[in-house]
């Protein structure tokens, strides 16, 4: 079963596409798991990893997936570290900002689905560009987002997209 989230089917299998059954992938912002439980029939070899500080932004789940999140009545639980994990048991889990998650591996995806008016886009992206492997790839997400879209389409205008799906696209590194 996929879990809820912002992530549109489309933008899934703009993932889906570039996934190979052994892929290494990095979520940031990785909410309730969307993502990697649509991934995951179709992939259960690769190495799935979440970084989000969940808690710390008190980002809630939605009634409704076609309304405004601010929207009266829209609002239901607070999604937690624990969420994602009965979602997502598979996955290694980071509780923390982006901006604090360190490591030495390097991905073959890295997928931003951060959104939170504390990023800065554009260190975001070259750490994210910074974690990938040769031939890998980043898969920004928001393109469209009413707040945040023109930061990123200005962020990203430097780096090669060969893909795009709705609010997605793909940087080749």
């Amino acid at each position: 079963m996929i879990a809820e989230g912002w992530i549109s089917l489309q933008e899934m299998d703009l993932v889906k596409k570039y996934m190979k059954p052994f892929s290494s992938i990095l979520e940031v912002g990785a909410a309730n798991g969307r993502l990697f439980t649509y991934l995951y029939n179709d992939f259960p070899n690769a190495d799935y990893h979440a970084v989000d500080p969940w808690e710390q932004e008190q980002v809630r789940l939605q009634v409704d997936w076609d309304k405004g999140y601010f929207d009266e009545d829209n609002l239901k639980e607070v999604i937690t570290k624990e969420m994602f994990i009965s979602h997502c048991p598979f996955a290694k889990t980071y509780e923390m900002y982006f901006d604090d998650f360190k490591t030495d591996q390097k991905y073959d995806i890295v997928s931003m689905g951060l959104v939170s008016s504390s990023v800065d886009w554009k260190s975001a992206y070259i750490k994210a560009l910074s974690l990938t492997k040769p031939n890998g790839l980043v898969i920004g997400r928001n393109y469209n987002h009413k707040k945040y879209g023109p930061i990123i389409q200005d962020t990203i205008k430097e780096y090669n997209l060969i893909d795009r799906a709705k609010g997605s696209f793909v940087i080749h590194v």
